[in-house]
C-alpha cells in the first residue's frame, strides 16, 4: 500500500534514507514535529505555539534535522518539556 497521504510531514530526515540508523532520536523527532504541528494550528510557526515560546523551543530542538542535536529519548524531551513551562 505503501505511505498514507502527508505521512512525509511527521518523518524524520533519517527515514527517507535506505540503511539509516533509526532509533529513539527518530522517535523524538516525530513527537516533537506532531505536537509543533498541531500546537501552531498546522501553521508549523514556533511563535504561535499554545504551549509558550519556551515549549516551542524544546520542540524545535526535537525536530533538528541532524538526530545528534535531538533529546537522546523520549524521557529527556519529556522532561525539558515540562521543565520548560
Amino acid at each position: 500500500m505503501g505511505r498514507m497521504f502527508g505521512s512525509d510531514v511527521f518523518m524524520a530526515p533519517e527515514e527517507h534514507v535506505l540503511g539509516a540508523h533509526i532509533d529513539q532520536r527518530t522517535t523524538v523527532f516525530t513527537l516533537g514535529r506532531l505536537a509543533l504541528h498541531f500546537g501552531t494550528a498546522t501553521t508549523d510557526d514556533p511563535t504561535t505555539y499554545v504551549g509558550g515560546v519556551d515549549r516551542a523551543a524544546v520542540l524545535v530542538r526535537a525536530t533538528s534535522p541532524d538526530p545528534s542535536d535531538r533529546y537522546p529519548d523520549v524521557a529527556a524531551l519529556t522532561s525539558a518539556y515540562v521543565s520548560a513551562a
